[in-house]
């Protein structure tokens, strides 16, 4: 399992033990928002190895 996997499992873990997700949404809409940080910072990386190519 990849780091990123452990991470967001760990983190709904700990949110679903706090039970902070009294429904599907809350935890539909942590997944999502972990996915958008997910997706900020492979742009990120990518762009940062863009710019030591060029």
């Amino acid at each position: 399992m990849d780091a990123h996997r452990m991470q967001i499992i760990a983190a709904l873990t700990r949110q679903l033990q706090l039970n902070k997700y009294a429904s599907l949404s809350g935890l539909i809409a942590a997944v999502y928002d972990y996915c958008i940080t997910v997706d900020k910072e492979v742009k990120i990386n990518h762009q940062s190895l863009q710019a030591k190519h060029s």
